[in-house]
């Protein structure tokens, strides 16, 4: 379920998918969740950063984006790497440097500190 998650945003043309999901994806993003539970939201989201390069571009993405931030450097090191590569896809990494500006314009000062260096 938590993979069909990710395919349903990133199938979702507005943000109506988003906010009927958001809740019920935060919840599943926290860090006390299973293993199994984390890596399959990572999938999910990653899926939807590929279906949707711009999904993530938009304000509403942004508690995904941290929640997946906290993620990416808290618990085991599989569901972190996991999560790494859902952000690289959702900020667009290889096409540079815009994503992760995005990011940090928008994000809170702490969350903009962590997130820097994981990409730069």
């Amino acid at each position: 379920a938590c993979v069909a998650a990710g395919a349903v945003l990133g199938s979702g043309h507005d943000e109506k998918h988003l906010k009927l999901l958001q809740q019920n994806i935060l919840k599943c993003l926290d860090p006390k969740e299973s293993l199994e539970l984390l890596k399959s939201m990572a999938k999910g989201l990653s899926i939807a950063a590929e279906m949707n390069s711009s999904f993530f571009q938009s304000k509403g993405t942004q508690p995904l984006l941290d929640a997946a931030l906290k993620n990416s450097m808290t618990g085991q090191q599989r569901v972190q790497l996991a999560f790494n590569n859902f952000l690289w896809l959702a900020l667009d990494v290889k096409s540079g440097e815009d994503g992760l500006k995005r990011y940090t314009d928008e994000a809170m000062f702490e969350n903009s500190k962590k997130m820097t260096p994981l990409f730069s």
